[in-house]
């Protein structure tokens, strides 16, 4: 496969026992990294468990297809992952009978269902510009701590902060920026 790509680029995969990979998509949603989820529900894919789709952007999709065996007439699974960060993404539209994992905006969503086992819910979102704006706000929370310091009962004295610690935090804050892709 071309690297650049020069195109939409798919990588299609037929299990070649009785495992269907196509509702079972879980093994390779991997590819596209592993999610943590929090207390509140929330799943996020953070940037430090991106998979391998991450760096293969040349890669459009993955394309599981698996011929059912067993059933008494020709029935075809079929499961597609997105790559979010790819050169030339696909349209779902192209795989009309078939679920398929894409990212809008950083939130993953399944179309046409979820298979029975994915590590993907709908919603799930990918984590750097909130973990950013998080980091963000410690080291604004930080400063601000720094700058005003409890003194005595009941009494607030306010500290002028240093050129110096103000620059230290300010390049704390640009240094937390991390990229996508």
């Amino acid at each position: 496969m071309p690297d650049p790509a020069l195109g939409p680029a798919l990588v299609v995969i037929c299990a070649q026992r009785d495992w269907s990979l196509s509702s079972d998509t879980d093994v390779l949603e991997q590819m596209i990294g592993s999610t943590a989820q929090y207390p509140s529900g929330q799943v996020l894919l953070h940037e430090d468990a991106f998979g391998e789709l991450a760096r293969a952007n040349h890669v459009s999709a993955i394309v599981m297809l698996d011929y059912v065996r067993g059933a008494s007439n020709l029935v075809y699974g079929c499961a597609v992952l997105m790559n979010p960060w790819a050169y030339y993404p696909i349209e779902p539209g192209w795989f009309p009978h078939s679920h398929v994992l894409s990212s809008e905006d950083g939130e993953f969503s399944w179309l046409r269902g979820t298979p029975s086992a994915s590590t993907f819910p709908n919603g799930a979102r990918i984590a750097p510009l909130l973990v950013r704006r998080i980091h963000s706000l410690q080291c604004a929370s930080e400063s601000i701590r720094a700058i005003v310091t409890p003194r005595g009962r009941g009494t607030r004295r306010t500290e002028r902060a240093s050129p110096s610690s103000t620059a230290t935090a300010s390049r704390s804050a640009a240094g937390a920026s991390t990229r996508i892709g």
